[in-house]
């Protein structure tokens, strides 16, 4: 049976977003621009004072950042969740969320690199829509390009499916057309995952796999570790994102093509979200189509519902 994900309100001028910070700590100075800029767009902001505390990966701090998380779910006036900055142990974080409160206030959440074990955990413990795409310190910005902005704003308010997403960077590893949920995120923040109760289910899954400034030879690793856990045995298709800094395009592209090749599934490299300059804000929960002929994504299952007045 697919699973069907819970979707959350799409926001609209004068909504609460709060911002979180579970993979790292947060400079006010830094979050200034990035405040500033979501206010133009007219939305409201609040956050706790605990996301400026240093992080010392400790286990009350972990209890401390997971009570923040909570915290934003359980206010109401608060719509979205943006994640300030990625790093890493928001592992840590998980086993201290109140999921079955969680599940029953979804709301837009959006993040990318650690924060893909907080979007995989929305996702399946909390059957909730989640969105891969730009955190607050250094890419929500006035600095921010014309296409992330677009992006990121149609994402979070549209009540239509996306549509095609495709880019000139795009290469074709393996033809084909395939439909199914999106899910993914970062492939090290995945891999960390596996053999726990939060690991992702890929099972007839479009699977969406990016990094950055990752060694050849552990991007190579990785790939096997989820191959060898059985994650790529029923997914329908593959799109990596851009892998910036992990070794060569062309030999990180043949050594992708080896290691999948028994895989007759479409796979497509190159998408532009999450690590990527452009990083272009995508739901995961929703139902779509890789097409090589596009080649790209055709987003055809709306991720949000019409807000209540």
């Amino acid at each position: 049976m697919t699973q069907k994900f819970n979707k959350p309100a799409a926001l609209k001028k004068g909504d609460m977003v709060g911002i979180i910070s579970p993979s790292n700590t947060v400079f006010s100075e830094g979050l200034k621009s990035g405040l500033k800029s979501l206010k133009r767009m007219g939305f409201r902001i609040k956050f706790n004072d605990t996301i400026l505390y240093p992080r010392v990966y400790t286990i009350d701090e972990d209890k401390r950042r997971a009570d923040d998380i909570n915290s934003m779910f359980r206010d109401k006036d608060i719509k979205a969740i943006l994640h300030a900055k990625g790093g890493y142990g928001l592992i840590r974080v998980l086993q201290y969320l109140d999921t079955k409160m969680i599940a029953q206030n979804p709301k837009v959440v959006v993040g990318y690199s650690d924060a893909t074990v907080f979007l995989v955990y929305l996702l399946f413990k909390c059957n909730m829509v989640a969105f891969h795409g730009p955190m607050v310190l250094g890419e929500i910005s006035e600095y921010m390009s014309h296409i992330r902005r677009n992006s990121f704003m149609t994402a979070i308010t549209s009540t239509k499916p996306l549509g095609t997403y495709k880019h000139h960077r795009v290469t074709v590893l393996n033809h084909g057309r395939a439909t199914g949920t999106l899910v993914g995120g970062c492939i090290t923040s995945i891999a960390h995952i596996l053999g726990t109760p939060y690991e992702p289910d890929t099972r007839n899954k479009i699977l969406y796999l990016e990094d950055v400034s990752e060694y050849y030879s552990h991007v190579d690793e990785m790939l096997f570790h989820l191959k060898l856990a059985g994650k790529f045995d029923s997914v329908k298709g593959i799109v990596f994102g851009e892998m910036l800094n992990c070794g060569t395009r062309k030999g990180l592209i043949e050594r992708i093509k080896e290691t999948l090749k028994e895989f007759d599934i479409p796979i497509i490299f190159g998408f532009p979200s999450g690590h990527s300059p452009t990083n272009l804000t995508i739901p995961f929960g929703v139902k779509v189509t890789l097409d090589t002929r596009v080649p790209g994504i055709i987003f055809r299952e709306t991720a949000l519902h019409e807000a209540h007045a």
